[in-house]
């Protein structure tokens, strides 16, 4: 079976910003449209999970090892394109994206780096262009997503856009 994944990934905000002074309304509108990320001709790869992590549990992602797609096929990542997490409302504890032991670098400066997701919070990451971020099998291929404390249980969504070539 030959998977393609087909798409746009698009960020933007679309504000009002407004205030009552002396009875006279001032009102400015925010348009921020992000730049759009056209996937890639290359993009087969596509991992999406939802998952609960117990207090203080992490699980590490091997995106050159057995992850599945949504249609349960087995994915390898070659490249990243686009990461894309979310936290449950209901969580007490931020989510934390990244710090396994061989770690997936991607959009992080180095292999320390760690990204904290609120409850309720999300964050989406994009490479833009054909080449993507870089998975190094064994070496540079886990993304680990953490519960960023003790006493409860998180919730999230992450998914990974990218390629097996």
């Amino acid at each position: 079976m030959a998977i393609k994944v087909q798409g746009t990934v698009r960020a933007a905000l679309q504000l009002l910003v407004s205030d009552s002074q002396d009875n006279a309304a001032l009102a400015a509108q925010v348009d921020a449209g992000f730049p759009a990320l056209v996937i890639p001709a290359s993009a087969d790869a596509i991992f999406d999970k939802k998952a609960t992590l117990v207090a203080s549990g992490t699980v590490d992602h091997d995106l050159a090892g057995a992850l599945t797609n949504p249609l349960r096929a087995v994915v390898t990542f070659a490249r990243v394109f686009a990461i894309a997490i979310a936290a449950d409302d209901a969580n007490v504890n931020d989510v934390v994206l990244g710090g396994a032991s061989t770690p997936f670098l991607g959009p992080f400066a180095d292999a320390t780096d760690k990204l904290k997701i609120p409850p309720g919070g999300a964050a989406l990451l994009q490479a833009k262009g054909p080449t993507g971020w870089v998975v190094t099998p064994a070496t540079a291929d886990l993304l680990r997503v953490a519960n960023g404390g003790a006493g409860t249980s998180v919730g999230y969504r992450l998914i990974v856009l990218g390629s097996s070539v």
